[in-house]
């Protein structure tokens, strides 16, 4: 019997404060009052973020609270009861509107079958769950993937002014406790500001004498503006594509400045080269995707691999002048010096094993030795034609020897270029390596 008679007191008060109630009008107690409401939004997840569009998608808690003139009783007279519940369609709800918002909110739990809370004072505090899309400018891509981004949500009233409604924060919203982890973002910050914006429009009015004038109707509206900072996770991209890059570069340069056998031969170094420089501009179409399509400031990221396919280009192009200025040496140039020689050695902590100056002696020696030989031989009386035949046959052991000793000698001067060249390439190795782990470091770390 207690619970019907307490229903029956909340019927009997719905029933007095409902009836002749009209939700279309401001609820204030006398003509020119404000009314003030206070806005709390509080995130409960972020679902999207597009930086090629420029949006954020986001559900969040949407709560109002404001003063009712034409909802307050005395609690005494209904058995001290403080508070009841009001379906928001039966009473008048402010018109508040997301000015930047990219296309119509959704509600989870339809709007008008939400209800709120109206205690005996006249405050009413009502709460929506919603998922809205907004308008975002300005994003600033230049520190991707380390970047910072900002978007404001702007709360307004959509038809009162400054001068019948006023939009009030209380606090600044914790939503640490609620807010949902996402895997790219976490929030820094989201902070509310005010701003006023003015209208002003021209309307054509008539007296009922029938003068015509112009009407300068002119509104300001009170702007809550919540600014949402959130930070992006790299790690994703970190290990998607900057190491990657990073590995295939070292590659490249390992196969660029390292002789594929031991004669120091260089084909398909040029190849390799441009094979990487493929597989470079393929990352760097993969990044492309993930940008605006436009924009002033260049990724981080971006640029980058731009450096890294750079980089390459310029190792590629260093190796084919290395090529070309060791086929001129091997060609055209003779014994290097023996001072860089000697640091050539020195430098690589290689020993030579061959005396190429001895091989040339030895050749040479034994030459003189057969000749002075057969030398002996013709002194004895021999027949006309047994001597023109070994005249014959040692020219053509001259000529052999001669030959021989040619091709030693440029054994010597090609063996020894391959070693000074060897020592370029390294230090190519050496030069390219540092530069491309530095930039990388300047920018990532």
């Amino acid at each position: 019997m207690k619970n019907a008679k307490a229903h029956s007191i909340e019927y009997e008060l719905h029933q007095k404060l409902l009836s002749g109630y009209d939700k279309t009008i401001l609820p204030v107690a006398k003509t020119g009052d404000r009314i003030y409401v206070d806005v709390q939004p509080i995130l409960y997840s972020l679902l999207k973020v597009d930086e090629r569009i420029g949006f954020m998608e986001f559900m969040q808690w949407l709560s109002f609270s404001w003063r009712d003139a034409n909802l307050h009783w005395n609690a005494s007279d209904y058995e001290n009861l403080l508070l009841t519940y009001v379906i928001t369609s039966s009473i008048w709800t402010p018109d508040i509107a997301i000015y930047n918002q990219m296309d119509e909110i959704i509600y989870p739990f339809p709007q008008e079958e939400t209800f709120a809370e109206v205690f005996f004072d006249g405050t009413v505090k009502v709460k929506y769950m919603t998922r809205i899309q907004i308008r975002c400018h300005n994003f600033d891509l230049s520190k991707f993937p380390y970047d910072q981004q900002t978007c404001s949500t702007r709360y307004a009233s959509w038809m009162y002014g400054f001068d019948h409604l006023i939009l009030t924060t209380a606090v600044v919203p914790d939503n640490s406790k609620v807010f949902k982890k996402h895997t790219e973002w976490e929030i820094v910050s989201f902070i509310p500001h005010y701003e006023n914006a003015s209208y002003t429009s021209l309307i054509d009015l008539t007296y009922s004498n029938g003068t015509d004038f112009v009407y300068n109707h002119t509104k300001t509206f009170t702007e809550i503006h919540y600014d949402l900072t959130i930070k992006r996770k790299p790690q994703y991209y970190i290990y998607t594509l900057v190491v990657p890059s990073l590995i295939t570069t070292f590659i490249c340069f390992l196969g660029l400045f390292s002789p594929f056998d031991a004669s120091g031969n260089r084909e398909e170094k040029v190849t390799l080269g441009l094979t990487t420089l493929l597989s470079m501009i393929i990352i760097l179409m993969l990044v492309a995707g993930e940008m605006p399509r436009s924009g002033g400031n260049n990724p981080l990221l971006g640029n980058f691999i731009v450096f890294e396919i750079a980089l390459c280009a310029v190792a590629t192009a260093t190796t084919v002048a290395i090529m070309w200025a060791h086929q001129r040496m091997e060609l055209t140039a003779g014994q290097p010096p023996e001072i860089l020689l000697r640091l050539t050695y020195q430098l690589l902590c290689i020993r030579e094993t061959i005396d190429w100056k001895e091989i040339i002696q030895g050749a040479t020696q034994q030459v003189k030795e057969t000749i002075t030989k057969n030398g002996a031989m013709n002194i004895a009386p021999k027949k006309e034609k047994n001597v023109l035949e070994t005249d014959i046959a040692l020219r053509e052991l001259v000529k052999i020897t001669e030959n021989i000793k040619r091709k030693t000698q440029y054994a010597s001067i090609k063996h020894n270029w391959i070693h000074i060249f060897r020592l370029v390439d390294f230090m190519c190795l050496i030069f390219y390596c540092s530069v491309n782990l530095i930039v990388t470091a300047v920018l990532f770390m």
